[in-house]
């Protein structure tokens, strides 16, 4: 570009000073024309923000009056389009903000930041009146109605991009939860009242014009720490009406979205940008971390809802470099729940595996790019998903969703599986680490005999002997968390232990019934058949007492298994070991039933003590089992020097509790010695 001589440059310099001296004086034209001819040189755009912000007051403008009507005077149809062409104006101001440098910037903010509640109050107003304010401002596929909102939204995005450092480094908390809650607001009214999703009409490029902008803002809130946190503390001060609204407003869309841009063929599949879907799915599991909106989303169906919408879309290629199938972005966004808690856990893996969630695993374990020296699922949120899945396939829901998925799998898929060396290596190791629980559940489904229940620690009949089904037990009237074979042990029960636990029992049973974490008397039953599943099967492995001749397990006759390892580790304990088991920093066997079985087991040479611990979020499952067991040697076999020992085993009973974790130590190993014995599930 030409340089301007002196003269010219003079020139220049008053034509700017007169326009902005006109726009000042309140000329509409010379306003519009502002945001056109916005100066180059700081003095002037200085003296051009100014001029903008302060015509952004609608302190003289009623809000009750619909249509804007005069309430005083003709000045204020005059002050409404001043305020509108200010908008305009402020619009051009961020953009050359955008491209100055770092002091210049500085100056520009230091003008702007003391009108910051006045422009978000302005922005509110323009969106909350659009149908009447922005009346002129017609744009193809974006209604009167939602156009101020969309503008307004776009306006914060600008403000943030430009300004959101300088209001950090200048503290200014207020000015910035004010945004934050312009950006919220504006969300949340983009769906408020609107017509259905699945009917809209919009095209790719009108979508970007609205509703795009609300996401594009709410993302950037997200996207930043100090305006997630404010985004947060909003989210945690919502009721329940509140946090219904905002997942409501995430599957408007979510649908919209795929309605508008559905591909046709299979062509269109592979050319499609989803990055935006892809983000308002990872936005929804972002503001997840908020325990309200959580529970909504869990309530709501949400995680299996944007799934399936994800699995529609399986022929569209991720954004990622990896070019997975959108699906598997979608699967790797939602699982495990972002909020790894049991209400969030029990309430969508079930739903999710029964959507698909292990053939889309698998398709990402296929993919070519693949290969044996990579991790394959770096891209998922938490690590490979066969292990998260392997980690909760004790749960009765859980397993049963998995166990139905695993048996759907085709032969084709299988074959393919086995042909692939990495997809076989973890496919393999996921089979194994769940085979313990799939075949005690089948055990369970196939049978109508269950070993007999009975929490007295009395002798009794009813302990180690079948049961049917349907036969009469006995449980707490009051507290419902301990079951006898009869009334003669719940009456011994109650003197001995129960009387003095039933109330703390009860109240510990309706909180872990909140958080979804209690497990009931039919699903203890599957706890109760692995421990009576695994015990032959270890002391196979190790064993039995009397022919041990070295290692840790001589002389002991407590085993615990920690299914929190993969593959589960075995360790041999002592009784004071035991009583120290702390799943989550919380001490396992602290109650007086406990002791008195662990005492026992001490002091009889026949009782022989199993217990298992597993993971599911914040709470540990703790399952304890006492046997009685004999061992018998005979005669070594003709033609073997092996010692021909017979082993009679009878599970006494047994009882599953479930640990809160102290908070800030959740994940703690609950074994502190090292591995004794690597239990091989296989």
């Amino acid at each position: 570009m030409p340089k301007h001589t002196l003269a010219e440059q003079r020139m220049l310099a008053r034509q700017v000073e007169q326009l902005l001296d006109l726009a000042k004086a309140g000329s509409l034209e010379h306003l519009y024309d502002l945001e056109y001819k916005w100066p180059t040189d700081l003095k002037y755009a200085k003296e051009g923000l100014k001029i903008a912000l302060s015509y952004l007051d609608i302190s003289k403008f009623d809000p009750a009056i619909a249509h804007l009507r005069p309430a005083s005077s003709q000045e204020l149809p005059h002050k409404l389009y001043a305020m509108k062409a200010s908008l305009g104006v402020l619009n051009t101001a961020m953009d050359y903000v955008a491209g100055i440098g770092k002091p210049q910037a500085q100056e520009m903010f230091a003008i702007f930041q003391p009108y910051t509640s006045k422009v978000i109050a302005c922005l509110d107003f323009c969106a909350c009146y659009s149908s009447v304010v922005m009346a002129d401002r017609p744009t193809a596929g974006v209604s009167r109605m939602e156009f101020g909102n969309n503008a307004g939204a776009s306006m914060i995005k600008k403000i943030l991009d430009v300004f959101l450092k300088l209001y950090e480094r200048a503290e200014d908390h207020d000015s910035i939860t004010d945004i934050v809650g312009y950006a919220l607001k504006s969300w949340l009214r983009g769906a408020r009242g609107a017509a259905p999703p699945e009917k809209t009409t919009r095209t790719p490029q009108e979508y970007l014009l609205a509703p795009a902008p609300l996401f594009v803002v709410l993302w950037t809130c997200i996207d930043h720490l100090s305006t997630r946190t404010i985004l947060h503390e909003k989210l945690n001060a919502f009721n329940p009406q509140a946090h219904w609204a905002l997942v409501k407003s995430f599957e408007y869309c979510c649908i919209e979205w795929v309605t508008v841009h559905r591909p046709k063929d299979i062509t269109e599949a592979l050319q499609l940008d989803c990055s935006h879907f892809a983000a308002l799915v990872s936005a929804s599991q972002e503001l997840s971390l908020v325990p309200g909106f959580s529970r909504a989303l869990v309530k709501f169906g949400f995680t299996a809802f944007a799934f399936e919408l994800g699995f529609r879309l399986r022929e569209c290629l991720s954004t990622r470099p990896c070019r997975g199938s959108l699906a598997t972005e979608i699967a790797s966004l939602l699982f495990p729940p972002r909020r790894n808690e049991v209400f969030e856990i029990v309430g969508t893996v079930p739903d999710l595996v029964d959507g698909g969630l292990l053939n889309i695993i698998i398709d990402d374990l296929l993919l070519p790019s693949k290969t044996m020296d990579d991790d394959p699922f770096h891209t998922w949120y938490e690590g490979n998903p066969l292990i998260q899945l392997v980690g909760m396939s004790h749960n009765p829901d859980i397993l049963d969703a998995l166990y139905s998925a695993i048996e759907s799998l085709s032969e084709t898929v299988l074959e393919t599986i086995n042909g692939n060396p990495l997809a076989r290596e973890h496919w393999g190791r996921f089979k194994a680490a769940t085979s313990i629980h799939r075949e005690v559940y089948e055990l369970v489904l196939n049978s109508d005999q269950q070993t007999g229940v009975c929490d007295c620690l009395c002798e009794c009949e009813g302990k180690g002997k079948g049961r049917n089904t349907g036969s009469i037990s006995k449980k707490c009237s009051w507290c419902h968390t301990v079951v006898y074979c009869g009334p003669d042990c719940q009456r011994q029960d109650w003197d001995a232990f129960h009387k003095s636990e039933c109330k703390g029992n009860r109240y510990y049973r309706i909180n872990l019934q909140n958080q979804g974490g209690w497990i009931s008397h039919s699903a203890q039953n599957i706890y109760l058949g692995i421990l009576e599943n695994l015990f032959p099967r270890i002391l196979s492995a190790i064993a039995p007492p009397n022919h041990r001749t070295s290692g840790d397990f001589v002389g002991r006759r407590i085993y615990a298994v920690d299914f929190l390892k993969i593959p589960a580790n075995i360790y041999a304990r002592t009784g004071q070991e035991l009583l120290q088991l702390r799943p989550g920093g919380v001490l396992a066997f602290n109650d007086a039933r406990s002791r008195e079985v662990i005492q026992e087991s001490e002091e009889d040479e026949s009782i022989h003590l199993l217990v298992c611990v597993w993971q599911l979020g914040q709470y540990y499952v703790v399952a304890l089992g006492r046997f009685n067991f004999h061992e018998f040697e005979k005669p070594p076999l003709p033609g073997s020097s092996r010692p021909n020992v017979t082993m009679a085993y009878k599970m006494i009973n047994g009882y599953v509790k479930v640990v809160e974790a102290v908070p800030g130590i959740l994940g703690e190993v609950c074994f502190s010695k090292d591995r004794v014995h690597n239990y091989d599930q296989n």
